[in-house]
């Protein structure tokens, strides 16, 4: 049990940190377009949607991974 508290606060962790290029990218964007918070908040939005448009089908370190239109995850290199 300790290590699955251990690896939830290294996901948000890591999750945090990944989270700073694209808070930069989108404030460089804004500022560009002389948008406000609305544009700022479209620019994160987006990015996150072409990330995961971008990571579906990856090789993850369990195998490759495609999802179905249910969003079940099917192995294409072995069970689960």
């Amino acid at each position: 049990m300790q290590f699955e508290s251990k690896i939830k606060r290294q996901y948000w962790t890591n999750s945090l940190l990944g989270l700073i290029p694209d808070l930069i990218i989108s404030a460089i964007i804004t500022r560009t377009l002389g948008g406000y918070i609305g544009t700022f908040i479209l620019v994160i939005v987006g990015l996150q949607v072409l990330y995961r448009i971008r990571s579906v089908g990856q090789e993850t370190p369990c195998g490759t991974f495609d999802r179905l239109p249910n969003g079940e995850r099917v192995s294409r290199t072995g069970d689960l």
